[in-house]
């Protein structure tokens, strides 16, 4: 009986560690803001680029994605550090680096200004 409970309470902590584990992506979300405080019209969709710096995949190549109507976007990714690059035109490009924690998300929010001399 004593042997048959330590081993209904080994499995159940072995569920338990298991159901917590980490799932080894995690997710980059955010939405772009163009113009000035106050203003948010683009003409265009933005091009969201996640560049892998180092990550759990160990993948090289570019997520190229636009953002939706509201300019948002959301990208699960393999854990790790990501160069966030957003160009649109007549805007400066934004670059960030950020670092994605496994089974976390991460929420930017992404101002774009206009280059000098357009308006």
């Amino acid at each position: 009986m004593r042997k048959s409970l330590l081993i209904t309470v080994f499995i159940i902590f072995i569920a338990c560690v298991s159901a917590n584990a980490q799932s080894g992506t995690g997710m980059i979300q955010g939405f772009v803001h163009c113009g000035e405080p106050g203003e948010n019209y683009c003409s265009e969709r933005p091009q969201i680029t996640l560049r892998p710096i180092r990550n759990n995949a160990k993948t090289k190549a570019d997520i190229v994605l636009e953002t939706d109507k509201n300019l948002e976007f959301s990208q699960e990714v393999s854990f790790g550090e990501y160069l966030v690059i957003v160009t649109l035109n007549d805007y400066e490009t934004y670059k960030a680096s950020v670092y994605v924690p496994s089974s976390q998300n991460i929420k930017l929010g992404i101002p774009l200004h206009k280059k000098k001399g357009k308006q």
